[in-house]
């Protein structure tokens, strides 16, 4: 774990409510896929430390961060008003939430709401090619379709790669794909699976309780908790 200051190299409009920023790191940085910093925010001589997943894998050159703003947030005011060039003092890589591997399975089912997809694309990214045996399958849930993250590239992705399936669900308007919360699309076979739940605190409960209730081993069942 280091402390550092980074420099923003970019800041993007991503969707309405959800920005992306790109990082430096120093040239010693590293992290593994699934892991998180710590960001120092202050504002109106407040400080507080915010935690944040990183959404590129591990073999790309610096970080990025998928931030979601929300209106009066303290943290989201701040990040409202960052620009490219300014400064952030940062902590990490922390987090245990990370991919592993094994022998004795078949597939990665990574299931996620919202932002929690980023740990997972993260990891799906950096993995997906060295285990070309394995099956990766990504079930993600968003309220709307412009919610949606990364959405073209997972497709792409899909496309690619024939051991990786992506499986985008909505909750709250209608379209051609899938309905409904990640619970509703589990998989009926849960024999030789390793399960990575994120999300919002409800959510990894229900989805945790609904897999063991169907027999996963809660040792096949890795988790990460957004407040």
């Amino acid at each position: 774990m280091k402390n550092f200051e980074s420099e923003i190299l970019e800041k993007i409009e991503y969707t309405e409510d959800v920005i992306l920023l790109k990082l430096s790191t120093p040239e010693d940085f590293t992290f593994e896929a699934g892991q998180y910093i710590s960001i120092e925010i202050e504002k109106d001589n407040k400080k507080e430390l915010k935690c944040y997943s990183l959404l590129n894998p591990p073999s790309e050159k610096g970080i990025t961060l998928c931030i979601r703003l929300i209106p009066g947030g303290f943290a989201s005011e701040f990040f409202k008003e960052v620009k490219s060039g300014d400064k952030l003092y940062v902590k990490g890589p922390l987090g245990f939430f990370k991919f592993q591997d094994k022998e004795d399975i078949d597939e990665f089912c990574f299931l996620a709401v919202g932002t929690g997809v980023v740990p997972m694309i993260s990891m799906i990214k950096e993995n997906i090619t060295e285990y070309p045996n394995k099956k990766f399958t990504l079930i993600v849930s968003y309220k709307l379709r412009k919610n949606m993250l990364n959405h073209e590239e997972l497709l792409e992705l899909e496309k690619n790669n024939k051991n990786f399936e992506y499986h985008p669900t909505i909750t709250r308007e209608e379209w051609d794909g899938k309905k409904g919360r990640v619970t509703l699309h589990l998989p009926e076979v849960i024999k030789k699976k390793v399960f990575y739940i994120c999300g919002l605190k409800e959510m990894v409960i229900d989805t945790r309780k609904t897999l063991i209730e169907r027999g996963v081993d809660p040792k096949d069942i890795k988790q990460e908790r957004f407040s």
